[in-house]
């Protein structure tokens, strides 16, 4: 039995299917940014710095202070959590496309 209000919910349920998948897409396009811009900075960092100059920036010239060496060991880390995490996300994304 299809009440006025169950219409209603229907209408409702369509705007939000539609407001998520273009959220989706959005949010798909984005992520192929982000990768894009990761693949540039692996690519930066592919450069083999000599062991002696380890901490010695290759860029500037400049001996890095051990805490932003730190920071960067650091952040490798979280970045690479991070794609880990969008890669699974993006294997649901696909189901909900079905």
């Amino acid at each position: 039995m299809n009440t006025k209000q169950q219409q209603g919910d229907m209408l409702d349920h369509g705007r939000l299917f539609v407001i998520t998948y273009t959220n989706l897409m959005c949010s798909e396009r984005r992520s192929k940014e982000e990768e894009e811009e990761e693949e540039e900075e692996e690519e930066e960092s592919r450069y083999v710095v000599p062991k002696e100059a380890k901490s010695l920036c290759w860029i500037h010239q400049r001996w890095d202070c051990v805490k932003d060496v730190k920071r960067r060991m650091r952040r490798k880390g979280r970045r690479r959590r991070r794609r880990r995490k969008r890669r699974r996300k993006r294997m649901v994304r696909k189901c909900t496309m079905l």
